[in-house]
């Protein structure tokens, strides 16, 4: 009994909060959510996705709820072999054997007796002063926390990479023994910076902002199932929803962008590209990164549902991630 109260209850408090279409009444949207609970829908992904909002019926029919994405991907990627890709040292070397470019890494960071490992302060400035580069990128080698532990050293401080970012992301000689001190017994890889295409950058210069590609396997073979770039806040590094990103979906035909979404938007049509900024623009090097995301999904054959986060450089793409659970 208690537990219908507090669905009911969660319900009425939704229904009240949402700007509603007209005409659109309490009877027909608990109407609505049965007919898609039968379909795998949660209530809270029912107002999360808006649902009360479109009217399209065959949208809904093939609209693939949490539940089911998540019994897919589990079927897809055996839990015991996604440390290929949570694993972000192991990913990169895994593709670095099949060719595919990543950006090199100079040195862990971390407790550990591996002999590439750095695990006090003096040894990092040595290491650091052995490197011809200015800036490095130092990011949690295990898992994910939605781009909340990737930080930037800058031997100059002085010295600017994307502009306007935030100086809590910033690490320098001053604040090295509060980092350490920050990161306990994790790991974190140490790797180049990585300067992204100048016409990537012209949209939004403080973030890295990566094409993120979906393959799956079917039948032994993978393909592309679906593409978006993502560009992060201003003043923010990264480009994770969780911190306000945005994204476009990419054609996967030509590499156009069309249409944008953010964490709380990905069925319902937003503003395209051409509407905002006037233009269009289709993802440098598109042919590359097409053929770079299927290579890559080949190389990690045990598992068949693969999300890459992929940066667009000046002279071609570079593989930054792969992921086994990839969400927006």
């Amino acid at each position: 009994m208690k537990y219908w109260y507090l669905k009911i209850r969660k319900l009425i408090v939704a229904y009240n909060q949402i700007d509603k279409p007209e005409k659109l009444s309490l009877q027909q949207i608990i109407l609505d959510i049965l007919k898609l609970k039968m379909r795998g829908v949660a209530l809270d992904e029912y107002f999360y996705m808006e649902f009360y909002r479109i009217d399209n019926i065959d949208l809904k029919k093939h609209y693939l709820s949490r539940k089911k994405y998540y019994k897919y991907i589990k079927k897809q990627n055996p839990f015991d072999r996604r440390i290929l890709t949570s694993d972000k040292h192991l990913t990169k070397l895994i593709l670095n054997d099949v060719g595919i470019k990543v950006p090199p890494t100079y040195f862990l960071v971390g407790k550990s007796s591996y002999s590439n490992m750095v695990s006090d302060v003096d040894t990092f400035k040595k290491r650091i002063c052995e490197i011809n580069c200015d800036t490095f990128v130092i990011k949690k080698r295990y898992g994910s926390d939605s781009g909340e532990d990737v930080f930037f050293y800058k031997k100059n401080p002085s010295l600017t990479m994307q502009k306007s970012i935030s100086e809590k992301y910033c690490l320098n000689e001053g604040n090295l023994f509060n980092f350490f001190k920050y990161i306990g017994d994790d790991q974190y890889i140490c790797e180049q910076y990585i300067d992204q295409h100048d016409s990537i950058n012209e949209i939004n210069e403080s973030s890295l902002n990566t094409v993120r590609t979906i393959t799956y396997r079917e039948q032994g073979i993978f393909n592309l199932l679906c593409s978006f770039i993502k560009f992060g806040r201003s003043g923010i590094p990264v480009d994770n929803f969780s911190k306000g990103g945005v994204a476009y979906r990419v054609d996967i035909e030509n590499g156009l962008l069309t249409t944008s979404f953010n964490k709380k938007n990905t069925i319902i049509k937003g503003d395209t590209f051409f509407e905002i900024y006037g233009y269009d623009f289709y993802i440098p090097f598109w042919g590359e990164v097409f053929e770079c995301s299927l290579k890559a999904s080949e190389a990690f054959y045990h598992l068949g549902f693969l999300g890459f986060d992929v940066a667009i450089t000046n002279n071609g793409p570079v593989l930054i991630e792969a992921n086994t659970n990839p969400d927006w």
